[in-house]
């Protein structure tokens, strides 16, 4: 009969056996309801100042103007008389507060980058008998 039909037919002992799909369907649908809940819509209109990630060097965020949509998560930014193409997870809405803060770290992380670390005494011992990385093998 199986060979008839060209499937396996249910039986009462069908019925005995968890249905393994639809327990896996009810805990996605479940694992969704929880994710959109809590995730939040992400969209930048045309026009809108936004911040990007620069994969270039330093600054890691630079301002730019979108100006077209690409794709449902996807935009091109022109910063800096260049057009690039980024996803709204390297975009920043641009507010005023984020900003400031920015400006104001920019100053002490340079002057921090260029101040040489000296070791202790101590810190060399120690240095000098534990390498950093060993290798296992």
């Amino acid at each position: 009969m199986q060979l008839f039909l060209n499937r396996r037919l249910r039986t009462r002992l069908d019925l005995l056996r968890p249905d393994l799909g639809r327990k896996v369907f009810d805990k996605q649908v479940e694992q969704k309801f929880r994710h959109d809940k809590v995730s939040k819509k992400r969209e930048f209109s045309i026009g809108e100042q936004v911040l990007v990630q620069n994969f270039r060097g330093e600054p890691r965020w630079l301002e730019g103007t979108v100006v077209e949509e690409t794709g449902p998560v996807s935009y091109k930014v022109l910063v800096e008389d260049q057009l690039w193409k980024r996803h709204v997870d390297q975009m920043h809405k641009k507010h005023a507060y984020f900003m400031d803060r920015t400006a104001d770290l920019s100053v002490p992380l340079q002057a921090m980058r260029s101040i040489k670390t000296t070791l202790t005494s101590s810190q060399q011992h120690i240095r000098a008998r534990k390498p950093l990385h060993e290798n296992r093998s």
